[in-house]
């Protein structure tokens, strides 16, 4: 996938914003289906920024970046670490849904930077956005994975 930075004259490993729309771009995968900006940004806030993170990590995978798709993976498993821990060094001073909003804002402003392009070039190839229902589907699994790995931790502590 080098050739896509070098396409348009970014350095080597550095990714310029657009870069998934370059002309060396598969068409197979820009005429795919997609995340939006906003559904990220959503999924971020409503879900954790692991959610945020993995649908980031699709766009990637479905608009022809797939060797790039595991930072975003940790990028919002680190996200999700330091919110976890912000939530415990400021219990009650701040409101948790204030950090979530602006994790959620990052993520999707990131997204919007980075996928703008190639989602506007799979949209007039035809490609099509995910639903909002797949979405919803993604965030309540995303819950129901954190709540069962936590659920141990709970039950020892308690214990």
């Amino acid at each position: 996938m080098g050739q896509v930075h070098e396409a348009v004259g970014a350095a080597p490993g550095g990714e310029p914003p657009g870069a998934l729309a370059a002309a060396s771009h598969p068409p197979a995968a820009a005429a795919g289906r997609y995340y939006t900006d906003a559904q990220v940004a959503v999924g971020a806030f409503l879900g954790s920024p692991l959610v945020g993170g993995y649908l980031v990590s699709r766009n990637r995978r479905l608009l022809g970046l797939p060797g790039r798709a595991l930072g975003p993976l940790l990028a919002g498993l680190l996200a999700l670490l330091f919110l976890a821990g912000l939530g415990f060094i400021v219990q009650g001073r701040i409101g948790r849904s204030l950090a979530d909003l602006c994790a959620a804002v990052l993520f999707g402003l990131y997204a919007r930077r980075r996928f703008g392009a190639a989602i506007a070039l799979a949209r007039a190839q035809g490609g099509r956005r995910y639903s909002w229902w797949r979405l919803a589907g993604v965030v309540f699994g995303c819950i129901a994975l954190l709540v069962a790995m936590l659920a141990p931790l709970g039950w020892a502590l308690l214990h």
